[in-house]
Parts: C-alpha cells; structure tokens; sequence
C-alpha cells in the first residue's frame, strides 16, 4: 500500500512538471497582426515571417503577452541598407512588435509594462525565412 502511495505521488510530481515546463513561453493568443501597403513583400511571405516571429515569442518570453506584430517598411529599407554596407544585398524583412510584460514575466522585462517597438529581424535564404535578431536593435 505505501509502494502504491509512493509510486502515485510521484507521478502526480512528474505530471505537474511536465505541464509547469510545457507552458513555459509568451501568450500569443489574441496577438493582432497588422500589414501596411508595402512594395517589397507579398503578404504570404509577410504572413510566414510572422509566424516565426510569434512562435518564438511564444517558446520564450515566460510571462509575457504578443499584443500586436506589424511589418515595417520602412524599417525594412533602413535595416536592408545598414545590412548591405556590411554584408553585401541581403532579403531582410522587419517586423515591430508591442507586448505586454505580466507580473510573473522574466526577470529581464519589468513587470506590469507594455513594451512598444520591439523589433524582429528576419532574413530569406535558399531555405526560407530565418531570424537573425530581436529586440530594441
């Protein structure tokens, strides 16, 4: 009776991990998605750089909601210039983002803050859209 008590209490543990660990990430639901009239991409390729974006928000920013994600033209061009004096002509793509940083966020954001044009650089290479920063850069 003891080893069955023993065996059902550690598999409650083990369960309550897996699912403190599974949900480990920002809240995406609800997150609006906004596009402007732009000249560089079509909306498919601005749709796929926002889910890479999302879904990295969503597999870090422990406690911390994606209220909007935008692509940004104009910062597209000026990061596509800055990239190009280093890097030669690279396909870049930014997209903005605000975000709402909750009471049980990670230590780097403070707490009870809206964070406002939070950036997410992605570039296109023969394998597709990748990202390469985040953050105020």
């Amino acid at each position: 009776m003891k080893k069955i008590l023993v065996f059902g209490l550690a598999v409650l543990v083990l369960i309550f991990a897996g699912v403190h660990f599974m949900n480990r990430g920002g809240d995406v639901r609800n997150v609006e998605r906004m596009t402007a009239e732009n000249t560089l991409y079509t909306q498919e390729e601005i749709d796929t750089a926002m889910d890479i974006a999302i879904k990295a928000f969503s597999q870090g920013f422990e406690g911390c909601k994606l209220l909007t994600i935008a692509y940004d033209e104009e910062e597209t061009l000026a990061e596509i210039q800055r990239q190009r004096e280093r890097h030669g002509e690279l396909k870049l793509m930014v997209l903005v983002s605000s975000f709402h940083a909750g009471e049980n966020a990670e230590s780097c954001f403070e707490r009870d803050m809206i964070y406002t044009g939070w950036k997410w650089i992605l570039q296109n290479g023969d394998d597709g859209w990748k990202m390469i920063n985040w953050g105020y850069a």
